[in-house]
């Protein structure tokens, strides 16, 4: 994780509000065990997107890791708001909805 953050950050050294860079830091970040790393990071990403549907499902992904169930809850229910029900082909995603109740 820690080479895939370089690079991702060498992007966005060039170009600070590339999306796809942003959501590859994020990710690494979160690998690595950087939550908080990968919130601020994706924060960013919804400032630049706010309509990004990704970003509030790691959002919601990396609260869920620090233990912060209220606001992974609420990112999550952005996550289906923004992704406007199409909650794509992976399982996990609906399972998560549906144990939070979203």
């Amino acid at each position: 994780y820690a080479s895939a953050a370089t690079v991702y950050q060498s992007v966005l050294n060039q170009n600070a509000t590339n999306q796809e860079a942003l959501l590859g830091l994020a990710t690494a970040l979160k690998g690595k065990g950087d939550h908080q790393g990968a919130v601020s990071v994706l924060n960013r990403l919804i400032g630049v997107n706010p309509n990004f549907a990704p970003a509030y499902y790691n959002l919601g992904e990396a609260y869920e890791s620090m233990g912060n169930m209220d606001q992974a809850k609420q990112a999550f229910s952005l996550f289906k708001q923004k992704s406007q029900g199409n909650l794509g082909d992976n399982p996990a995603v609906y399972l998560k909805m549906k144990k939070l109740g979203l």
